[in-house]
């Protein structure tokens, strides 16, 4: 038992400093930039030594991709209690999901020099590396399937839908919104906020199944 604690410990102690690094690597790219930002520095940051740093990351890209994992660890981390407490409204429980994946990460939105930064590192990762990153990147398909499996079975989306290809188009379309707000110096995260619900909902409303379709107009339609 005692050796079996002192493992546990010893694995507590380990993520820890990783957890240290990360968090000086983020802080130090975001106030310095990455280019100017050194080992060096952000060993002395997070309070370790040069190489214990790279026990844990070969390299700089290393560190970026990284902080990609963390943050995806945190969304996964936060998604599981919200995916019990959606609202109720279906384009709703959707854009909750989506806003979640965006910004309940490691890594916060406003970071874009940061993301874009992770991003060209994902696109030279090593085809391992790569196929890691996927696994990562399948928390937000995953949970969509999980909602859209849910609204199939409560027959509010379309008997004939593909679940497993709406999910990846929903998914497809949250990250074409995140692009293009990393591409846009002027985009705000509220702007951010607005394109991922125009865009959901024009696509979510394709998927609803007749009945809710009509039931829906019928309420917005005057009284004689």
């Amino acid at each position: 038992m005692a050796q079996v604690e002192i493992l546990g410990l010893r694995a507590r102690h380990r993520e820890g400093r990783r957890q240290r690094i990360l968090l000086a690597a983020s802080k130090l790219f975001r106030t310095l930039g990455y280019d100017e930002t050194s080992v060096d520095a952000i060993a002395v940051r997070a309070e370790v030594s040069v190489p214990t740093i790279y026990t844990y990351f070969a390299s700089k890209q290393e560190l970026l991709l990284g902080l990609l994992e963390e943050d995806r660890r945190q969304i996964r981390t936060f998604l599981e209690p919200l995916l019990e407490a959606l609202p109720e409204d279906p384009l709703e429980a959707l854009i909750t999901i989506a806003q979640a994946c965006v910004e309940e990460g490691f890594v916060e939105i406003s970071c874009k020099p940061i993301w874009r930064e992770i991003s060209a590192a994902a696109l030279k990762a090593s085809a391992e590396r790569r196929q890691s990153i996927l696994q990562y990147q399948g928390i937000h398909i995953e949970a969509l399937r999980t909602l859209l499996e849910t609204l199939h079975r409560d027959g509010i989306i379309r008997r004939d839908l593909d679940i497993g290809s709406a999910s990846r188009s929903l998914y497809a379309i949250s990250r074409n919104c995140f692009r293009l707000y990393l591409m846009t110096e002027s985009a705000t995260p509220t702007a951010l906020r607005a394109m991922l619900r125009q865009d959901l909902s024009t696509v979510f409303r394709g998927f609803l199944a007749q009945r809710v379709t009509v039931r829906r107009r019928a309420k917005r339609r005057p009284r004689k």
